[in-house]
């Protein structure tokens, strides 16, 4: 944001720099941006785009979906695909993935089929921010 206290001048520029390449960017094409910061953002740089699509966190049923997805065709414990929609509640798709596949490079490390505490333990390390 422009009116920011900290770095002020550079954070202006680089806003103004943007702004700039948005207006010159002209009509003939589809510019697409994604945030997870649309809070910090300067209202202007808002005001360029003609559509705004905001993403919730996933419900237990995506969630479960995706986790199945992650671990298809991987060796697991009963009542892992449970246990990580447990622990994953409140976390968005790409935190379930990075999860996920530390909790699998665990598993392979350790020579074993894939485990609620590798899951558990995953989640610890990687310690999403949960909304």
């Amino acid at each position: 944001m422009r009116e920011s206290n900290d770095e002020v001048k550079e954070r202006a520029r680089a806003v103004n720099t943007l702004l700039q390449c948005l207006e010159d960017f002209g009509d003939n094409s589809v510019f697409v941006a994604a945030t997870n910061l649309e809070n910090e953002l300067d209202r202007a740089i808002w005001r360029r785009f003609d559509t705004k699509m905001i993403y919730s966190l996933p419900d237990e049923s995506s969630r479960r979906q995706y986790i199945e997805l992650l671990i298809n065709g991987f060796n697991g414990e009963v009542g892992v695909t449970e246990e990580a929609c447990k622990q994953l509640s409140g976390c968005s798709f790409a935190d379930i993935e990075q999860i996920v596949l530390k909790a699998k490079r665990k598993a392979i490390i350790e020579r074993t089929p894939l485990k609620r505490d590798h899951i558990i333990l995953s989640c610890k390390e990687y310690n999403p921010s949960i909304n």
